[in-house]
């Protein structure tokens, strides 16, 4: 009798580890698509940029000595946008000689957290805008769920 509880539970964890894989495909595979279809120019000089997606949304981002703050980021509703934005950020650190060590995902990852938590309403005023560490979060309570949200491609 265990023994038919144990593979019952095998299957139904490697079931869900099945569903999660394929949405984590399905994700980055949309991902590609619209990151192949981006082209940037070159940014304009100074800390403050502006940038506007494709679907009109307008972020500023505000480049600081150890970190990148996005304005309104919970305006990212759609996550084809935070992915330009996102996109968008790395491009413009390249052309200023700012070191990232956040992969695009990692850098998705959070600013999906933050929108989460803002639509959550925890913190609201601290989560309206993600503020991005060129070397990406330490805290563990920031950290683990915006790599988990990477990792799954949101």
């Amino acid at each position: 009798m265990r023994k038919k509880k144990l593979v019952l539970i095998l299957l139904v964890l490697s079931i869900l580890f099945l569903l999660i894989g394929c949405v984590a495909w399905g994700n980055t595979n949309a991902n590609l698509d619209k990151l192949n279809s981006l082209r940037f120019t070159d940014c304009a000089e100074g800390d403050k940029l502006s940038y506007r997606t494709e679907s009109s949304i307008e972020i500023n981002l505000y480049f600081g000595e150890n970190s990148v703050k996005a304005e309104n980021s919970y305006l990212l509703s759609d996550r084809k946008d935070r992915l330009e934005v996102a996109a968008y950020i790395l491009f413009a650190a390249k052309q200023k000689d700012i070191a990232i060590t956040q992969e695009l995902s990692d850098i998705m990852g959070e600013l999906t957290f933050h929108n989460l938590c803002y639509k959550l309403r925890i913190e609201p005023e601290k989560t309206r805008s993600a503020d991005l560490d060129y070397c990406g979060d330490t805290r563990f309570a920031v950290w683990f769920p915006s790599k988990i949200l990477a990792v799954l491609g949101f």
